[in-house]
């Protein structure tokens, strides 16, 4: 893997932002788990896109009622 972009900044930005505006098509995308929210992967699942992210190891998942 090579990395095609850089971006720098004054360490004042939210990099959940940076990384969604580098998403493209086609491409499976690996993050670590300061990266994860459930907003970024509601955005990156609507782009039919694909990736990898871990998550923290006491997460807890429920179901929500509609």
């Amino acid at each position: 893997m090579i990395p095609a972009e850089f971006w720098r900044g004054m360490g004042n930005f939210c990099e959940r932002n940076m990384f969604l505006k580098m998403v493209q098509s086609g491409i499976t995308y690996m993050a670590d788990k300061g990266y994860f929210s459930f907003d970024l992967v509601e955005k990156i699942i609507r782009m039919k896109d694909f990736f990898i992210l871990r998550v923290k190891e006491n997460m807890l998942l429920r179901n929500k009622k509609h």
